[in-house]
């Protein structure tokens, strides 16, 4: 019979290993890496290396496979959660929203209250509506995660493991990324005013200025027909980045300079 490993060997290589990969890309991931005591552990050290190597995988493909090789044989592992994210993540990357909201289902089905998936399917679903039949579930579903996100944030006690400043730069990332998700869903509504102040509360939280923040922000003002506030946020944006939301933010710009009053309310 397999012997279980001890917390303090196993476990620390886990957030040792981990550390690096999620706290700049999924800043909202708790488990193993910020609560190293309560952390699940995996069975056998085959089943710990099959999870290292997710974390270990240097490209989003490379993580999938090794992600879906980890659970075709281990199904029952503790780990298998956790493993679920990774692969969420990286179809995040690779901008495959169906992906992600199909992984990111599976992930609540074992941690309903993980705040990664929660954020990530709020932020992806509304990107993944294809179907007008089909939207309104779909945008009510985002809302309700991205609130479910927020009740979950407040509620959960400071890790030992994470300095108090960190801590609350993880809360307001946290909290910006799930008004920004809302304000999404608002968008895609068509209620522009409700976009607009979530958007801006989103970006009165994050510690760092997003483009992507901004861009919207741009885009849901130049709907309002505020074309001085929008073409400054939609400047920030171009000088925020990334590439794709430069190029974006430039289109909504020269957009701005071309429409007529009239166009102004598209």
């Amino acid at each position: 019979m397999a012997t279980r490993p001890r917390a303090g060997t196993w476990v620390q290589a886990v957030v040792a290993a981990a550390l690096p990969w999620f706290l700049p890309c999924s800043i909202g991931q708790f488990g193993p890496v910020l609560d190293p005591e309560g952390a699940p552990q995996a069975e056998t050290q085959e089943e710990f290396d099959a999870y290292l190597a997710i974390v270990a995988a240097e490209g989003d493909s490379e993580r999938i496979a090794a992600a879906e090789s980890f659970a075709a044989s281990y199904p029952s592992s503790a780990l298998l959660g956790q493993a679920l994210v990774h692969r969420m993540e990286a179809h995040r990357a690779a901008d495959n929203a169906e992906a992600v909201v199909r992984t990111g289902d599976a992930v609540l089905k074992l941690l309903p209250d993980n705040l990664r998936a929660l954020l990530t399917l709020a932020s992806a679903i509304p990107n993944a509506v294809v179907d007008p039949e089909s939207q309104a579930s779909l945008l009510e579903r985002a809302e309700a995660y991205a609130k479910r996100a927020l009740v979950v944030m407040e509620a959960k006690k400071i890790p030992r493991t994470i300095p108090l400043n960190q801590w609350n730069g993880l809360r307001a990332e946290m909290g910006s990324e799930a008004h920004e998700a809302m304000g999404h869903v608002a968008a895609k509504r068509g209620d522009v005013g409700k976009a607009v102040e979530e958007f801006r509360r989103a970006i009165a939280l994050s510690p760092s200025e997003s483009g992507r923040q901004h861009y919207r922000l741009g885009a849901a003002l130049a709907r309002l027909g505020k074309i001085a506030d929008s073409r400054a946020a939609l400047l920030r944006a171009v000088e925020l980045g990334p590439e794709l939301i430069r190029v974006r933010s430039r289109d909504e710009l020269r957009w701005l300079e071309s429409a007529s009053p009239g166009r102004r309310s598209r």
